[in-house]
């Protein structure tokens, strides 16, 4: 009985524990400045913080955080906003709000604070995470060159891999370690153009040639590919919510492909670089980032009923926007948003619903973004450059958008 006891205490104690960073701010504001009561009374109104937005973090440096509370000032040269003790660069102040962007630094808990001239006690202090815009998964040697990228269902990363132009095969990174195990041996392909994980666990990938492989772990790739297209060559692929695979490459032709191998094709005209699935409310999306006449624009379809393409619509000119850059890959957030690897100096665009477009992090990614994955972040593969210092890596990028579902994991 009283060890019984002493586990409800214990378990109390850790209840009451984790509850204190779950709230976001503390009630009661922090005497930070004058703690002794026989020294001169407080002036003014204590600032007291009631919330942040947004309320799921912020990426420091970039994220512009709004403060809600009361008894601020609109006299941006009189207050401070402290994140673990440094100030954040406040971009707009009046009495019940402040604009504020973080310093450069990381926490699940950093308390944020604010300070008004001619008051001498701090604000109630509000824990607030806050997260870099990128981080490295897995640096490589100068001679190698991560390719086509994809994730399993238990968030795992997968890298088609070449080093001095040969390849060696498909790797698995731990995305919490970033240690590199051997997955798929090399087969005769010199790198996968694309990979995605279907139904069962089962790895499928193409590779600019005539056909979709199935590949298994500690396998060499057979000659001949699961499902053969010839005369179309596939560079990428997506599967939808019913299991089909949509498949194009450079002969211009879409393949729907069934769990049978059974093909239908139809000509578009477009030379596919990339092609994702992407549902909202009850309508199915297949979006191809390709070539058409010599220019890149990304196509929309409906997928029917009948699981048929219809409706062709050109959803974005990225030749027109971004004259002197090459489109090399896409994928697709939740809320509809996509986002466009490059080869230029600001590598990744993002495409809003509305048909505007901005970049991502300016002046704060290196090119070039070879191929995209979504896991616990936006992943990317970088192809080195001596010239320009640039190391080949794969990086992972924190943003607050999340991705459209893989229902090939599903």
């Amino acid at each position: 009985m009283k060890n019984k006891i002493k586990k409800c205490v214990s378990l109390g104690i850790v209840l009451l524990f984790s509850m204190f960073f779950i709230v976001s701010c503390d009630e009661d504001p922090t005497s930070s400045l004058w703690d002794n009561p026989d020294l001169q009374k407080p002036v003014g109104d204590t600032p007291v913080i009631t919330s942040l937005t947004p309320a799921n973090g912020a990426i420091a440096e970039i994220t512009e955080i709004v403060i809600t509370g009361t008894n601020f000032t609109s006299d941006t040269s009189n207050i401070r906003v402290y994140f673990n003790g440094v100030p954040g660069n406040i971009k707009s102040t009046s009495a019940t709000s402040i604009n504020v962007i973080s310093p450069e630094l990381e926490g699940d808990s950093v308390a944020v604070k604010i300070y008004v001239k001619g008051n001498r006690l701090f604000s109630n202090s509000c824990y607030y995470k806050v997260l870099p815009p990128s981080k490295e998964l897995r640096e490589f040697n100068e001679t190698d060159k991560p390719k086509a990228l994809a994730i399993d269902a238990n968030g795992y990363i997968y890298v088609s891999l070449t080093v001095n132009d040969v390849g060696v095969g498909i790797k698995k990174i731990d995305p919490a370690t970033g240690l590199m195990t051997d997955y798929v041996p090399k087969g005769a392909e010199t790198f996968w153009s694309g990979m995605k994980f279907g139904p069962n666990g089962q790895l499928y990938a193409a590779k600019n040639n005539f056909g979709i492989w199935k590949v298994d772990q500690g396998i060499t790739p057979p000659n001949t590919p699961w499902v053969i297209t010839s005369p179309n060559r596939i560079t990428d692929f997506d599967f939808d919510p019913n299991g089909y695979i949509w498949a194009g490459g450079a002969q211009g032709k879409i393949i729907r492909i069934d769990t049978g191998a059974n093909k239908k094709v139809y000509d578009v005209g477009i030379v596919t670089l990339s092609a994702r699935v992407y549902k909202s409310g009850s309508t199915t999306y297949l979006y191809i980032a390709g070539t058409k006449g010599g220019l890149n624009k990304i196509w929309r379809y409906e997928i029917d009923a009948n699981d048929d393409i219809i409706n062709e619509t050109e959803y974005f000119d990225f030749s027109t926007n971004f004259p002197t850059a090459k489109l090399n890959c896409m994928e697709i957030a939740s809320n509809g948003k996509i986002y466009i690897g490059t080869d230029g100096d600001d590598p990744i665009i993002i495409v809003n619903t509305d048909g505007t477009y901005e970049y991502l992090y300016t002046g704060k990614i290196n090119p070039e973004a070879i191929a995209f994955v979504w896991g616990d972040k936006l992943y990317f593969s970088r192809n080195g450059n001596v010239a320009k210092e640039i190391t080949s890596t794969i990086i992972g990028l924190n943003v607050l958008d999340t991705p459209a579902p893989y229902y090939g994991i599903e």
